[in-house]
């Protein structure tokens, strides 16, 4: 086995016991090894971090995510982040109040921590912020809590955005860089706003334009104390947050606003509490969940990332020195290669496999190759006796993604198992029939969730619920029937007949012999249309004189089917009527003489018993 091959694991040699923290030390291990061993000595030779600087290397001992929270002072951080903790563990007011950063993370007992020992110590991934002066450790600090919540992710609360940072309370140290260290270290970015602050100064502006620059996929808005204005003007709040940030945030997708006010008080009167319950509810559920589940894959992502731009740009790199003239003439022929730079990165990428979008912007690259000393570079035979792309290739296709959760495979249904196609069509157009009446269709998609809450029908007082178990295919809807003025309800009986009637249907599709159950359903594609004479038995109708059925038919579809069992059993047609013919048994005492049509989308209406047409064409489609 070669070097590179033993540096990664293979996945089905992991211990199955392994704990879950055993298995992120494992997979930060490996990523440490393959940074370090492989991207790394890349990036210092082409002086990647002079290009894009960064501090990668420190997040390979960063076992929990980070949650960091951003936003204009008074705006809630603060005292959101007491929420979460259960407790006054933060100073809070309307002032600025949080003039440092804060790293709240687990441990048995509630203690301080001094910055400079968070940015002294190797274990912790703070060191990189040495880089800020010995000023930053006095606004740096950290606070260890028991609380369960920080078992699975580390806060970061953060001083205030202040509009007069630039002027008179100048900071000592620098603010927004600052920012972005936090955010690269981060999984995910609240950035929190006060319903009655909602304007954008300098200083925010540069937090968004620079600090969560190229970070935007972990943005997540919160408008804080959402319950301090009355719904009305709750909209045109949201609006002007939303008109505001268009200017700070460069993508298409508007990040996901949170909505609600987060402390211990109990909402305002007059106020939307359920909106802000659900909304709050959905946060938790991503600070909780989400982010602890995505947290290792995310991280795996970053170095497979890491390591596609580093070897876009070493390649870029090693291009610029071979073009390059060995005495005279280099101004010249950097001024035509930078000219020449969008053909060329798309002819390196279309040669080596990558994207266009991996290699640096061209105005950084103007800058970088300026003040870079290029004469230390490979050029591209250097990089190719070296095979650090070779290596590149196969860290990028195989082992990192070794170290990602792997996905579940299922099998592929037979397309020609036509009980399963039924099977999902019957759900699909029982919901669609719900939908026609008004009336909520309620699912149970997660087995661990249990049964379902009642929901209310807008139609009638019964409650429409549905309890399905999330293994059972064939899934069981209870709803409520119309009101009496909508139609008549089918008893048992009518139903049985009507579930026979499905079930001989079916076994004709699949090209099965009926039961001798089914016997008294004749299939239609083995007889020829006629009007069948038979004669009445004793005892109550099948159905009711308002509801007249045809004896003869075409074999339907599965959506006839389906529409047709609906509208039997609530009594209103789905479709304008038209009229369609249903089989039935031969003990049906209408089925007399000169048949009966019902009123009914689909065929047309054939009283002379003169047979449906074959070309639908000839009378209308099978659907308006």
């Amino acid at each position: 086995m070669s070097s590179h091959g033993k540096l990664v694991r293979k996945a089905e040699d992991l211990q199955e016991d392994l704990s879950w923290d055993s298995h992120i030390k494992h997979v930060l291990i490996e990523l440490e090894k393959i940074y370090f061993q492989r991207i790394r000595p890349i990036e210092v030779k082409f002086d990647y971090d002079m290009c894009c600087p960064s501090w990668f290397g420190e997040s390979m001992v960063q076992k929990k995510p980070f949650i960091t929270f951003l936003g204009p002072f008074s705006a809630g951080k603060s005292t959101f982040i007491n929420y979460l903790l259960q407790g006054n563990l933060l100073s809070t007011g309307p002032q600025p109040v949080t003039d440092r950063f804060t790293v709240i993370s687990h441990a048995k007992d509630v203690q301080k921590i001094p910055g400079r020992v968070l940015m002294a110590d190797s274990k912790q991934p703070f060191r990189g912020l040495n880089q800020f002066g010995g000023v930053f450790g006095e606004v740096l600090e950290g606070i260890t809590h028991p609380h369960p919540i920080l078992q699975s992710v580390t806060l970061i609360d953060t001083p205030g955005v202040l509009e007069t940072a630039g002027n008179a309370h100048s900071r000592r140290y620098d603010y927004v860089n600052a920012c972005r260290w936090f955010v690269e270290k981060s999984d995910l970015v609240f950035v929190m706003f006060d319903p009655t602050k909602l304007d954008s100064g300098e200083e925010l502006r540069a937090v968004f334009q620079q600090a969560l620059r190229g970070h935007e996929s972990k943005i997540r808005i919160i408008l804080n104390k959402a319950d301090t204005v009355e719904p009305q003007e709750l909209m045109r709040v949201y609006g002007a947050l939303f008109w505001n940030l268009s200017a700070l945030v460069a993508t298409t997708e508007p990040p996901r606003v949170f909505i609600s006010s987060f402390w211990e008080q109990p909402y305002r009167m007059g106020t939307d509490h359920e909106l802000f319950t659900e909304e709050k509810a959905d946060l938790i559920y991503h600070i909780t969940t989400v982010v602890p589940m995505q947290a290792l894959d995310r991280r795996v992502a970053s170095v497979l990332q890491r390591a596609t731009r580093v070897i876009a740009f070493a390649i870029l790199c090693a291009t610029y020195k071979t073009k390059m003239p060995s005495l005279f003439g280099k101004a010249k022929a950097r001024k035509q290669f930078i000219e020449d730079l969008p053909q060329i990165c798309e002819d390196l990428a279309n040669k080596y496999r990558c994207s266009v979008a991996d290699f640096p912007k061209k105005e950084v690259l103007e800058n970088f190759f300026s003040r870079a000393k290029t004469s230390d570079f490979f050029d591209m035979n250097q990089l190719l006796k070296r095979k650090w792309i070779e290596l590149m290739r196969i860290t990028v296709d195989r082992d990192l993604p070794m170290l990602l959760k792997p996905l579940e495979e299922s099998a592929v249904v037979d397309p020609n198992d036509r009980k399963h196609a039924l099977l999902l069509q019957r759900e699909y157009f029982k919901r669609m029939s719900m939908e026609a009446h008004g009336q909520l269709f309620v699912e149970d998609v997660c087995q661990n969730l249990g049964t379902v809450p009642m929901i209310q029908s807008q139609f009638t007082d019964r409650p429409a619920i549905c309890d399905v178990p999330a293994n059972n295919t064939s899934m069981q809807l209870q709803s409520t029937a119309p009101p009496n003025g909508a139609g008549g309800n089918v008893n048992q009986e009518q139903l049985a007949v009507m579930m026979q009637m499905m079930q001989t249907m079916m076994a004709a599709q699949q090209g099965q012999k009926p039961s001798p159950q089914q016997q008294g359903v004749p299939l239609i594609s083995q007889q020829p249309y006629a009007p069948q004479q038979v004669q009445p038995e004793q005892g109550e109708p099948l159905f009711p004189p308002s509801q007249q059925i045809c004896t003869t038919t075409q074999q339907m579809n599965p959506y006839q089917q389906m529409q047709t069992m609906d509208t039997l059993q609530q009594g209103v047609p789905q479709f304008p009527p038209s009229q369609v013919c249903i089989e039935m048994p031969q003990s049906n005492p209408y089925q007399q003489g000169q048949p009966t049509f019902m009123p009914y989308g689909g065929f047309p209406s054939d009283p002379q018993g003169q047979g449906l047409p074959q070309n639908p064409q000839q009378q209308g489609q099978l659907f308006p």
